[in-house]
């Protein structure tokens, strides 16, 4: 590689709704999506987000099979990486053991303990996350930022 090294980007958490309408290629998301393929990102995820994109499938009129069959050509182009439990449970005990801001809505708490656990950059229209920007926990700091923030930076 002559002695280059490729660097990686900042991984991106989507929360459901962003990843779900990035898939259904609506604008802008879908430039998100576009940005994520070309450039060295990668989207983290855990096991319960992947459970929430399969019931909220439908929210954005997507089938989950259709869902799951972009996740797969995505995953075949090496821009999906599961956090591992190990790391989301050293996250969650880090979030608990700090006392770490925490969204008020429970169900966006997943999100937070990914970017923790992977570094991350949370995309989201939520206010209720985007209030949290720039979130900090011990020594920590992510970015939570909207989908179009992401396209201009």
């Amino acid at each position: 590689m002559n002695g280059l090294k490729l660097l990686a980007r900042t991984p991106i958490v989507p929360d459901t709704m962003v990843l779900l309408r990035m898939l259904s290629s609506k604008s802008p998301y879908v430039d998100v999506l576009e940005r994520i393929k070309e450039e060295c990102y990668h989207i983290a995820f855990s096991t319960p987000m992947r459970r929430e994109w399969k019931t909220k499938a439908y929210a954005e009129g997507m089938p989950a099979s259709i869902v799951f069959r972009k996740l797969e050509e995505l995953d075949q182009l090496k821009k999906l990486r599961k956090c591992n439990k190990t790391r989301v449970d050293k996250a969650q005990k880090l979030v608990d053991q700090e006392k770490c801001k925490k969204p008020k809505d429970k169900d966006d708490v997943k999100f937070v303990i990914v970017a923790l656990a992977e570094q991350a950059t949370i995309l989201t229209e939520d206010w209720g996350l985007l209030n949290l920007d720039p979130y900090k926990c011990a020594n920590t700091a992510l970015r939570i930022k909207t989908p179009s923030d992401f396209l201009k930076s």
